[in-house]
Order: structure tokens, then C-alpha cells, then sequence
């Protein structure tokens, strides 16, 4: 859901690679997806603002290093995270925000690359509850 409270349109036309690459291929953007608990909305950089919030606990680097993102480099991140591939048009991404379906809070990310789709939740204490990886390892 945007700012604005409207939904983002999960039919939005494919987008392309860079003009700069040899062969412009169709990058399918990521869906919508609704569970009984849970809505994963395709990630787009207005959900920058509300997940700044979700990853600022640094407790949450302990085991990974790093530290919790500002707004604006979690804002920097999300813009090329959306274009759904890598610079080199060899890669494509689908990232999505996890939020409570009832509520809309955001509460994790999720992630597919390649053959592999991660899914993080954060709890109510801001620490990594579950993560969880599918795909060849």
C-alpha cells in the first residue's frame, strides 16, 4: 500500500533491462500475495519510511554484522532493489515487504533470487524470529 493508502496495481506493464544492455528482456515484477495472517506487497521505495522503523534495533546485527540502515540508505537501497535486476540485466530480483494482513504493519522482508526465496520476520521485540530459505543451498 502507498503512502497515499492506495494499492499499487499488481498488473502493471513488465519492465525492461537497461537500454545499454545487448537483448532488452521483460523483467516481470513481483505479485501481490495473501495469506490467511500475512500480505507481501512487491517492495517499493516508499516502503522505505515504515521498515527504516522494523530494522532499527541493532540487536538485530549481533549475528550478521552491520548496522541498522538510515532512512535515506534504506531509501537508496529500495530504488535499486525495484528495478528487479541486477546492472547488468543478467540477474532478476523480486523483493517484497511482509506486513500483518489485518493491520498492514510492516513486519519483514522477503526476497527471491534465482532459485531461492528468504523470508525474514521480525517480532514485537525487533529481533529476528524466523528466517526462512528455500532453493538450492
Amino acid at each position: 500500500m502507498s503512502e497515499t493508502g492506495h494499492h499499487r496495481s499488481s498488473h502493471s506493464p513488465p519492465r525492461t533491462t537497461p537500454a545499454s544492455s545487448a537483448a532488452v528482456l521483460p523483467v516481470p515484477l513481483a505479485r501481490e500475495l495473501i495469506t490467511e495472517r500475512l500480505r507481501l506487497d512487491p517492495l517499493a521505495v516508499d516502503h522505505a519510511e515504515p521498515m527504516v522503523v522494523v530494522l532499527a534495533d541493532p540487536q538485530l546485527y549481533r549475528h550478521t554484522g552491520g548496522k541498522p540502515p538510515t532512512r535515506d540508505e534504506l531509501t537508496a537501497r529500495y530504488q535499486r532493489q525495484t528495478l528487479g535486476h541486477s546492472p547488468d540485466g543478467m540477474e532478476r530480483w523480486f523483493n517484497w515487504v511482509i506486513a500483518d494482513r489485518l493491520t498492514g504493519t510492516p513486519m519483514g522482508f522477503a526476497a527471491k533470487l534465482g532459485l531461492t526465496l528468504t523470508a525474514t520476520l521480525v517480532d514485537g521485540e525487533r529481533r529476528w524470529r524466523r528466517t526462512v530459505r528455500s532453493g538450492p543451498h
